[in-house]
């Protein structure tokens, strides 16, 4: 999987350091014994910080995340990545070889993903967060800074909403108004071209980008290094390429989007009543065709990346959790409407 990073939560100016990278180091290392005490350290800092959710920070949470959903949703991921330690902890007393132990190395990394990830939903989520502190006009990225491999992250406004159905169904399943998303996978002085999958595409195409009335793109670039992005370049051109070799492969699955949305559907509602995780692989996963996430989710996925803490579980990453991944740099937004059209709606992500 990608290199670690420190697992550490700012908590209004308090950090928690829940996660040290330093067990993976230990895991190949076959140091079990050590592993041990380290994962009891990170197990105990893990309940601390959610008991300190409760006791301390509850009320101000409240104040600075105005849904209820998202603050949930910082409490299960957190309780993710609680227990994904507590899974790895189990796994080291199985006497197997550490180091070559593929579910116990995840396990650290989808507890390091889980805790950043709760990061980036408390950061984005709140009152003073980039997206409610400044003017809509500073957000505007012109279309000549887009570039190859950014990700766009389509927004529905209510207008929008009102006649599609399908777009209004993720919306009410993820409790977001972020319903679709794309690799640019050309880049033009004019125009782009994105890597789509879309019930009218009928499959995977690579088709000229054009915004919809009532649709705003978030541009997302991978928070990735240099050898990492070309490879991801190459990875959208060998899926265009396959997707017209192999045409009845790449086809749009409606039915296993429907399964994700349910799937999603769920798993945001664990998390509004009890910030549970309820969180299954997609039945259908191996099933021929993809969906626009799922797209994303699988060329990340074989390059050895977990965006979301729910990325293990193939065929059920929705929109909106691509949209608060860590491995994701905020760029900008690109739209055709005006600022006054937009500045009115608040943005529900």
């Amino acid at each position: 999987m990608k290199k670690s990073t420190q697992a550490e939560i700012i908590f209004f100016g308090k950090s928690y350091k829940l996660v040290d990278p330093a067990l993976k180091e230990l895991a190949l290392k076959n140091d079990r014994q050590t592993l041990a005490v380290e994962l009891d350290k990170s197990i105990d800092n893990f309940k601390k910080f959610l008991k300190d959710i409760d006791l301390i920070w509850k009320r101000k949470l409240r104040a600075h995340i105005k849904k209820k959903a998202y603050r949930h949703w910082v409490k299960a991921c957190i309780k993710r990545g609680l227990h994904k330690m507590k899974l790895a902890k189990k796994i080291i007393k199985r006497g197997r070889e550490l180091s070559s132990d593929k579910k116990l190395l995840e396990c650290i990394d989808i507890a390091i993903l889980s805790v950043n990830f709760a990061q980036r939903v408390f950061d984005y989520n709140k009152t003073s967060s980039i997206f409610f502190g400044k003017k809509f006009q500073d957000h505007i990225i012109p279309l000549e800074e887009i570039k190859k491999g950014d990700i766009i992250v389509s927004y529905k406004t209510n207008s929008y909403l009102k006649s599609h159905l399908l777009s209004k169904l993720i919306a009410y399943a993820t409790f977001s108004k972020i319903t679709h998303t794309e690799f640019v996978s050309e880049k033009r002085k004019s125009k782009i071209k994105i890597l789509a999958c879309r019930p009218e595409t009928n499959g995977v195409r690579e088709i000229t980008y054009e915004l919809r009335p009532g649709e705003l793109a978030f541009i997302f670039r991978p928070n990735i290094d240099k050898a990492k992005r070309g490879k991801l370049l190459n990875k959208i051109d060998e899926f265009i390429d396959l997707s017209q070799k192999n045409p009845s492969e790449y086809k749009f699955s409606e039915s296993k989007c429907w399964t994700a949305c349910f799937l999603g559907l769920l798993y945001t509602r664990g998390i509004l009543f009890g910030s549970r995780n309820l969180i299954f692989q997609n039945p259908i996963h191996y099933t021929k065709g993809y969906f626009c996430s799922e797209i994303i989710e699988e060329i990340f996925y074989s390059m050895g990346i977990y965006l979301t803490p729910r990325s293990d579980c193939r065929s059920t990453v929705g929109p909106s959790e691509i949209f608060h991944s860590p491995y994701l740099k905020y760029k900008g937004i690109f739209c055709l409407l005006g600022p006054d059209t937009i500045s009115k709606e608040h943005f529900d992500f």
